[in-house]
């Protein structure tokens, strides 16, 4: 009976995600939607793009946490190889790395498409800049991920520095760490949570949150 229940309320649950985001395919099936990719995007990242994710209540969750098992599925079965559009691989590997912050199996998945795009388009800042991001959430691939966040700083990604920074204190480098945080608050007065991180660096007292994967 309790099996039952819950096929049920899980089948109700991917009804409510169907109508949210179904698909980020065309109607055929055959080609990805751009403007769905970005709708769901746009839906879903204010709440999954950081790890921990953050929900407004328990059906918020349960509607984006299905809507990107469904969009995620799809995106595990597309031939990525054939695109060579590099910021629509972004986006793709932006998604997975999305899922990945609620602890859906896309890590690896995410990590293919991101490296496709920077394939096609070395000097494409946004995929550095979330490439990088994606790496720092993940415990297997941290080390990896400090070369795209200085190359997209390089670029012009201006919040990169802050992650460089951290990432460099974080491996022992506390003295260029803080350059990098110090240029960052310096060009950005108004953020007080970065002078906070500065100080408590300096004093001794910031713990460094582990990944919560074994990605």
């Amino acid at each position: 009976m309790k099996a039952l229940l819950f096929a049920i309320l899980v089948s109700a649950t991917f009804s409510q995600a169907a109508e949210q985001v179904s698909s980020i395919l065309s109607k055929d099936g055959q080609a990805i939607d751009q403007a769905k990719v970005k709708e769901f995007i746009e839906w879903s990242a204010p709440h999954i793009r950081q790890y921990p994710p953050r929900f407004e209540n328990e059906d918020q969750q349960k509607r984006i946490t299905f809507s990107t098992l469904l969009v995620t599925g799809e995106i595990r079965k597309l031939d990525t190889t054939t695109i060579k559009d590099a910021n629509l691989l972004t986006e793709l590997g932006h998604i997975m790395a999305m899922g990945h912050n609620i602890d859906l199996p896309t890590a690896e998945r995410g990590k293919e498409i991101f490296e496709q795009a920077i394939v096609e388009e070395p000097a494409n800042k946004r995929a550095n800049y979330l490439f990088g991001m994606f790496l720092v959430s993940t415990s297997k691939y941290q080390n990896e991920s400090l070369k795209y966040l200085k190359k997209a700083a390089e670029l012009g990604e201006k919040d990169a520095q802050y992650t460089v920074g951290l990432i460099l204190c974080r491996q022992g480098e506390k003295e260029k760490g803080l350059m990098e945080l110090e240029a960052y608050a310096k060009a950005n007065p108004d953020n007080e949570h970065v002078k906070k991180v500065i100080k408590s660096i300096k004093e001794g007292t910031l713990k460094f949150r582990e990944s919560g994967d074994g990605q």
